[in-house]
């Protein structure tokens, strides 16, 4: 019986060391004993790099610091109509031309074009054309996430099986129920992808408008504190937003799943 319940810890261990999520987790904890070890023996200087635990206690900071509350509200904001003008425009253009490739080949290039030119140099033009304040952080964000939108949207639509269309003709679909019963559900992979992308890029794009040109938001507030040497401060704010995005990322990776469990059961 002793001997059983040691076979099973012994399997049990064994698993548990062949887990990839323990081998990362052994790798994270390891780089941050180390990372603490070395600002706290000196080093490195602990005002560029600040020990964990100081990292920690600044995030407390934060959260007490009113400015700072305010920040992610204004971010939250910027970030979710940037997000959703995005969506709804790159879901507008991505489906008609993932459906009609005359307009694919007329206009997917062009944008193409412009979703691997870096956005950046675009910033100026917005803050001319909206001046400093939310608008162009949201006018900047959501045309940062729209051409990523568009191209997933696009290679979506293409995942549409041909005898699906077939069918909706042969029964003559109406356009919405085509849309919303065939086309849409057999894009869902690519809406996701795209979706994911776009968030990820107007997050990106929101946070450089405020660190450069900005009163307000997070990266306002990331600047601020870089100019008071306060790099925990700093660091707890990369950290907060990591893990949000982290969290994000989760979620939107959990309702792709639940959205397409319709695949498995239309291949068995």
């Amino acid at each position: 019986m002793h001997g059983g319940a040691t076979a099973v810890t012994a399997g049990w261990l064994v698993a548990a060391w062949n887990s990839a999520a323990v081998h990362r987790t052994t790798i994270l904890l390891c780089t941050l004993a180390l990372w603490e070890a070395i600002s706290r023996l000196g080093v490195v200087d602990p005002i560029f790099l600040p020990p964990p635990s100081t990292i920690v206690l600044a995030v407390t900071e934060i959260f007490d610091d009113p400015r700072a509350v305010a920040a992610f509200r204004v971010t939250g904001l910027e970030l979710g109509l940037s997000f959703v003008i995005a969506a709804v425009l790159g879901l507008a253009i991505g489906i008609p031309l993932g459906l009609n490739r005359f307009l694919r080949d007329a206009f997917l290039p062009p944008i193409l074009f412009l979703l691997s030119t870096p956005k950046a140099i675009f910033l100026p033009i917005f803050l001319i054309l909206f001046g400093i304040g939310v608008d162009s952080k949201i006018a900047y964000g959501a045309f940062s996430a729209f051409f990523y939108i568009v191209d997933n949207v696009v290679g979506g639509v293409g995942l549409l099986e041909a005898k699906r269309r077939r069918l909706a003709r042969a029964f003559g679909a109406p356009l919405r129920h085509y849309l919303v019963d065939i086309v849409i559900p057999s894009a869902l992979p690519g809406i996701f992808a795209g979706m994911w992308h776009g968030l990820r890029q107007a997050l990106a794009a929101v946070l450089v408008a405020e660190l450069f040109a900005s009163d307000s938001g997070v990266g306002y507030m990331v600047r601020i504190y870089t100019n008071q040497f306060r790099t925990d401060k700093t660091l707890a704010l990369v950290a907060v937003v990591s893990l949000l995005v982290i969290v994000a990322g989760s979620l939107f990776n959990r309702l792709e799943v639940r959205m397409n469990r319709w695949r498995a059961v239309a291949h068995t």
